[in-house]
């Protein structure tokens, strides 16, 4: 059975890193040649997510670890790929705001309009995604870490489309959340478990 582990935390706190050290066992000298299968769900759309792509691969060859950039279809990439039959130890999944981001962008829609049947579309659609991901691992003995950003700390959102993101975002947060053994809290490089 998939042991589950949410590490949240705001942007640039270090959450990344931290749920990379979970998967490594904190001493990659000793468990480097682990499988662990890194799924990025980021879309690169500037020089700045370029770069910040290009530091995570960095430390991702280091470890020796194989990418899967995806952030839906997670049956199809599964069955295609044969990717449970590898023997990982670890899947990180970094991470579901990008996912959530990258789903609710997909298309053409007029977030000004408030087109509430849409908006529920876009929200079934991110949980079904998510499921889909869950159950394919529910049976398998390894460890699924989620890496995503904590939105609810701020102030609310000024418009309809970012007030609709951060509720979107922060349910799918507390969905995992609710299926997840551990949880952590990364606070300027500290991580505080939250259970």
């Amino acid at each position: 059975m998939a042991r589950i582990s949410l590490v949240t935390g705001g942007a640039n706190s270090g959450k990344s890193k931290f749920a990379e050290d979970l998967c490594l066992g904190l001493d990659p000298s000793i468990n480097g040649q682990d499988k662990v299968l890194y799924i990025a769900s980021a879309k690169v759309l500037d020089d700045e997510m370029a770069e910040k792509k290009a530091k995570h691969i960095e430390r991702r060859m280091f470890y020796g670890w194989d990418t899967l950039e995806a952030y839906k279809d997670f049956d199809q990439y599964f069955a295609d790929k044969s990717i449970l039959d590898t023997g990982y130890k670890s899947i990180l999944f970094d991470c579901l705001t990008m996912m959530v981001t990258n789903i609710i962008f997909e298309g053409h829609m007029d977030f000004d309009a408030s087109d509430k049947d849409l908006r529920r579309e876009k929200e079934d659609l991110v949980f079904r995604e998510l499921d889909k991901l869950l159950d394919l691992v529910a049976d398998q003995d390894l460890d699924l870490v989620f890496v995503t950003n904590e939105l609810g700390m701020g102030l609310v959102g000024d418009s309809s489309l970012s007030r609709y993101f951060q509720e979107v975002a922060g349910r799918v947060n507390k969905y995992i959340g609710d299926r997840s053994q551990t949880m952590y809290f990364v606070v300027s490089g500290q991580p505080i478990r939250v259970k």
